[in-house]
């Protein structure tokens, strides 16, 4: 509806002449319907926010909406000049026909702590709706200046998920803050500590819990010592205070519950951000069990099981532990796996996807076929290394002799086989 309306009131104005802005004003929310005066600042490039000559000032009449100004061909910063409305800066470049929203104004506060002996100069304050609504202007970023460890500066009123951030510092986050119109409200005291975070989410699967008592772990890899958080209500978490490196990143809910780990790498002054949510569910026991028991070199097969963190990407593998009777077994997070059985060697004799949801079992039978033949270039025999590699199979390695011949055990079973032969 409102686009709606938008399009009709630039019928209204008509287009641009040569050197003109022609503006419509709209109104949101409760905003009492005055006149609004516009500052318009010519800007040398149109990123650069703060490099602006001094002010034009439009008035845009309240019984009309639409006002036009005459300026210079260019790049044009818009500001709201004071009142009780709120508005994002826009940009545009002469001539230009442009829609300002205005929305009811509110004013963030707070007091910086800092071991820092230097500032930085402003904060980025982040403002994303707790519940998505056409009421509020859409998820946004607000410059914010700190001037003698303190800092204020304007925000729309509604109902915000806040994060805080400053160059090379850990964001801060306040999960639930609504500000009501003319309302100044203060963050409270915001520490700036150098450092970058881990950001995701956990939720919780099949299970009753509360998720501000799960723990999020990032271990770095090849570590012991674990970073920790706790979620907040609505399941999101930030770990602080993370030096560049890998990380596994869990989540544990007592003894009942756990999430399969994530891989994820911190970059010096970036935050990381886990591309999934960590589901936490009850541990569920994998039994796999193996014939024969020995591969074709006689040796215990090795069963593991990748976690996939997206459809397409797996982050992380989880070795089960065999026992003597040919079965492997694990406590493994509820979730979407690969599992592969390889032999002593490296080659893989067995993969298939594998959803988790319980306690599950699966016997695999590993039927092979021996398999004869002979290399040659030409008329000549070849003394060379061969690879086979099948539907769910790879790596199955054969050499044949000086007379070209081989002789090896391949998967049992129809479909295509390839081989790659490598030779001196």
């Amino acid at each position: 509806m409102r686009f709606i309306a938008s399009l009709l009131l630039l019928a209204a104005c008509g287009a641009a002449s040569a050197g003109e802005i022609s503006v419509t004003v709209v109104r949101h929310g409760a905003l009492p319907l005055s006149d609004t005066t516009l500052l318009l600042r010519k800007i040398n490039v149109v990123e650069d926010a703060d490099r602006v000559e001094p002010a034009a000032k439009l008035v845009v009449p309240a019984n009309a909406n639409v006002a036009r100004i005459d300026v210079e061909d260019g790049s044009w910063a818009i500001d709201v000049d004071g009142g009780t409305a709120w508005h994002t800066r826009q940009f545009v470049t002469a001539p230009s026909t442009v829609i300002v929203d205005l929305w009811e104004r509110a004013t963030v506060t707070g007091q910086i702590d800092s071991a820092e002996t230097t500032l930085p100069k402003a904060l980025v304050i982040h403002y994303e709706a707790s519940t998505r609504s056409d009421a509020l202007p859409a998820d946004g970023d607000i410059v914010c200046a700190i001037a003698g460890r303190a800092f204020r500066c304007d925000i729309p009123a509604g109902a915000w998920k806040l994060r805080v951030k400053a160059a090379s510092m850990i964001e801060r986050y306040f999960p639930a803050a609504t500000f009501t119109s003319e309302m100044t409200k203060s963050l409270g005291v915001v520490r700036l500590q150098r450092g970058q975070s881990i950001r995701g989410r956990v939720d919780i699967a099949r299970i009753d819990g509360n998720v501000t008592k799960v723990i999020v772990s990032a271990v770095p890899t090849g570590g012991h010592e674990a970073l920790t958080a706790h979620p907040s209500a609505n399941g999101a978490f930030h770990i602080d205070a993370v030096a560049p490196g890998e990380y596994n990143v869990s989540a544990t809910l007592g003894n009942e519950a756990m999430s399969p780990e994530a891989a994820i790498v911190v970059h010096h002054s970036a935050d990381a951000d886990l591309a999934r949510p960590l589901i936490v569910g009850r541990p569920a026991e994998v039994t796999v069990i193996v014939a024969p028991r020995l591969d074709p070199d006689g040796k215990p097969w090795n069963v593991t099981l990748d976690h996939y963190a997206t459809e397409r990407f797996i982050d992380s593998t989880m070795t089960l532990t065999t026992a003597n009777d040919a079965t492997w077994r694990a406590q493994v997070s509820p979730a979407r796996y690969e599992l592969r059985v390889t032999s002593a060697s490296g080659a893989s004799w067995h993969s298939e996807t594998l959803d988790v949801a319980g306690t599950t079992t699966i016997p695999l039978l590993i039927a092979t076929r021996k398999a004869h033949g002979r290399v040659t270039l030409g008329d000549t025999p070849l003394h060379a290394a061969l690879s086979f590699s099948a539907k769910n199979a790879d790596g199955i390695e054969a050499t044949s002799g000086e007379d070209g011949t081989f002789e090896v055990l391949l998967p049992r079973g129809d479909g295509e086989l390839r081989v790659q032969v490598k030779s001196d």
